[in-house]
Order: C-alpha cells, then structure tokens, then sequence
C-alpha cells in the first residue's frame, strides 16, 4: 500500500516537535480511559458524554476553539447539508466572511 507520507520527511519533523501542556492533555486522555475501563462511559448513552468528550479531545488535547472566540475552528451545533453531525471542524470565521 502506497504511504501517504515518506517516513524520512516523517521522522525529520518530528526531531523537534513539542505537544504544549502534554502532561495535562495525556490525564485528560487517561481519565477517558479509565471511565471506559472501570466507570459508565461504556453503557451511558452517546449524547449524555457526547459534550464533554468534545470539549475535552478536541478542545483541550487538540487545541480547536469554539465560540465566542472569533475565529472559531470547531462547532457542535452546526447543520451541513441538511445534516447535524456530532461536530464540525473548519476555519469558521472564512467561512463567514
């Protein structure tokens, strides 16, 4: 299978690359674990975790901002087509303008 990136190209941005505040985001990262593993998250329903799951991988781990800030990049309550998804990333102050 043809590989979407040459692991060369891979390894040399990796020498310096830093994930700001890791240690936070990996006990973010490990309390969703542990709530799979030994709390509720696997019986509760989808839509009762659906918002902090949201808030916490795509706003906390992987820093996207939504509402008010101004050049928001993620949006829960959004319709595409005629569709709701559970969230849509996309640079929403272009799309605005």
């Amino acid at each position: 299978m043809a590989q979407l990136f040459k692991k060369n190209i891979i390894k040399e941005k990796l020498i310096d690359f830093e994930i700001q505040k890791f240690e936070e985001k990996l006990e973010i990262i490990k309390k969703w674990h542990n709530d799979y593993h030994n709390g509720s998250l696997k019986t509760d329903k989808e839509i009762s975790r659906a918002p902090g799951w949201t808030q916490d991988f795509l706003g906390e781990i992987l820093d996207y901002t939504r509402k008010p800030s101004e050049n928001f990049t993620y949006d829960t309550e959004y319709t595409v087509l005629g569709q709701r998804p559970d969230f849509v990333l996309c640079n929403f102050n272009r799309w605005n303008t």
